[in-house]
């Protein structure tokens, strides 16, 4: 795209795929090649606008999702994903010009195969025409999972801030142990940066949050909670208490390991937990006369004896 206008309005609909996945590598760097390219010079501005409710699909493309020179605004429903396996820079957007990512659009797992696999913003110089990048983009969005991996997304990183060697870079490797692990989480501002950013949606170290249900169990209890993966230094909201329909079972809440307090919320989580939760169930009694009701105990409550006289 050389100069003009592009506005992809609310309930309408526009979806690019497939873009340079048959051809070779060679052919996916030339500067006009993208999902979206858009290149601008005075005077033919290009500008492009994807409406908050406009459904927009840049998925499944060889090439950067968007190569930008021009200005973009893209909206809330936007989907940019699987973009740029081969790529060199920015596999979701490579970005010389101005560009505003919605918070609510969907930017993650994306490649690129030296640096930036979601977002790569930086300058671009060619003879007398030089473009510089500005980006608006917000934080992670709440679900957003990793392929192959399925572990939750919880922030930006630097995916090739740090140069190795000419054309290497220091890559995000969140799942990398010892001296590979490498997670620099970057912090996203309100405002437009014009700084030379790498970045990956991706997360650090995680810790695992599990839960047990012990005790007499009644039928209809429910399944256990599933297991979660929470950023370390986090929070974590606590699944809802068990409950059941049986008057006579009660649920003690989840504790930490079994014992404290109940929780609900747990805040700046530093090591896996486990939660623990406990059925009770009191017994119906039975007989008549003055015959004293029992009472059945689980076997984890200690109890103590009690000289006679």
């Amino acid at each position: 795209m050389h100069g003009g206008n592009v506005d992809v309005q609310d309930g309408t609909a526009l979806t690019i795929t497939g873009t340079g996945n048959s051809v070779s590598k060679e052919v996916v760097e030339g500067y006009y090649v993208g999902a979206l390219a858009i290149r601008t010079a005075d005077p033919a501005n290009a500008n492009v606008r994807f409406a908050d409710n406009a459904t927009v699909n840049l998925i499944d493309n060889a090439v950067s999702a968007i190569r930008n020179c021009g200005m973009i605004e893209i909206g809330a429903d936007t989907v940019i994903k699987n973009n740029g396996s081969k790529t060199q820079y920015g596999g979701g957007i490579r970005n010389y010009g101005e560009i505003t990512v919605s918070a609510g659009a969907q930017l993650y797992n994306n490649h690129a195969l030296i640096a930036g696999d979601d977002i790569y913003n930086g300058t671009y110089k060619y003879k007398t025409y030089t473009c510089d990048g500005r980006i608006t983009f917000a934080p992670v969005g709440k679900d957003w999972v990793l392929d192959g991996c399925n572990d939750p997304i919880v922030g930006w990183y630097h995916d090739g801030k740090e140069k190795l060697t000419d054309n290497a870079y220091k890559r995000w490797n969140g799942d990398g142990e010892g001296d590979a692990y490498y997670a620099d989480e970057y912090t996203v501002s309100e405002e437009a940066v014009s700084d030379a950013l790498a970045l990956k949606a991706a997360h650090g170290q995680l810790c695992s949050v599990t839960y047990e249900v012990t005790g007499d169990i009644p039928s209809d209890a429910g399944a256990v909670p599933a297991a979660a993966k929470v950023k370390k230094g986090g929070s974590y909201t606590v699944a809802p208490v068990q409950t059941t329909s049986q008057s006579r079972y009660t649920f003690s809440g989840w504790r930490i390991n079994g014992s404290g307090d109940v929780v609900t919320e747990i805040k700046d989580i530093q090591q896996d937990v486990k939660l623990i939760g406990v059925w009770t169930r009191r017994s119906s009694g039975g007989g008549g006369g003055s015959s004293k009701p029992t009472v059945d105990i689980p076997d984890d409550v200690p109890t103590s004896a009690h000289p006679a006289g």
